[in-house]
């Protein structure tokens, strides 16, 4: 993550590690994408940030959407 400020570094590797603890919890099975937008929602991101964040990681490579509404990490 170079190239950007260190907060958002931070921010966004804080919510890349909700989308793994999710992912843990979910026995490492595809996590629903809104259940995702709404615990992070909680945690206190931003609904814009969360979708940006997802819509940058897909065009990575660094998630995928496993099936219609579901995401997992690459």
């Amino acid at each position: 993550m170079v190239g950007r400020p260190k907060s958002i570094s931070d921010k966004l590797a804080a919510l890349f590690d909700l989308l793994i603890t999710m992912e843990k919890e979910n026995n490492m099975a595809p996590v629903k994408k809104e259940a995702f937008i709404s615990r992070a929602e909680n945690e206190g991101f931003s609904r814009n940030f969360i979708e940006n964040a997802l819509i940058k990681w897909i065009n990575e490579g660094i998630i995928y959407e496993a099936k219609p509404g579901y995401i997992k990490k690459a």
